[in-house]
């Protein structure tokens, strides 16, 4: 359970969820570091290779499918992780939640990469960030 204060805190009552909350902040900050770190630039042009979002934004999209190529297959891990999501509880229809996921290109980079790292689990968070950290 969470609590709004008049300040705008946060009180969170149920330590898992916190717990989530804090590790879904730190990976974030940390996969930002490792990318600015390795030369990507912070910038609108989305179409450049040295872009720090389109690139993580990428290499989250790879990494929730196994590294697997989209056009052959969704790995089952993928299905998985979606499966997580509120949406896929009250919906019936997996294809249309996975294409709206991983293939809206309405959406802004920045917030699929949030979705990204807030579908994954904590050890999931860390294995991707320890992977990129190499």
């Amino acid at each position: 359970m969470i609590k709004f204060l008049n300040n705008d805190k946060m009180i969170c009552y149920n330590k898992e969820l916190l717990k989530d909350i804090q590790s879904y902040h730190k990976t974030k900050e940390e996969i930002l570091n490792i990318y600015k770190n390795n030369g990507f630039i912070d910038n609108d042009n989305y179409n450049s290779n040295d872009n720090l979002y389109a690139t993580i934004q990428n290499d989250l999209s790879s990494y929730f499918n196994d590294d697997l190529a989209y056009m052959y297959c969704l790995s089952v891990n993928n299905m998985l992780r979606l499966k997580r999501l509120f949406i896929v509880k009250i919906s019936k229809n997996l294809f249309d939640i996975i294409i709206n996921f991983h293939f809206n290109f309405n959406n802004n980079i920045k917030s699929s990469i949030n979705r990204y790292i807030g579908c994954m689990t904590i050890d999931e968070r860390l294995e991707f960030i320890n992977q990129k950290s190499i």
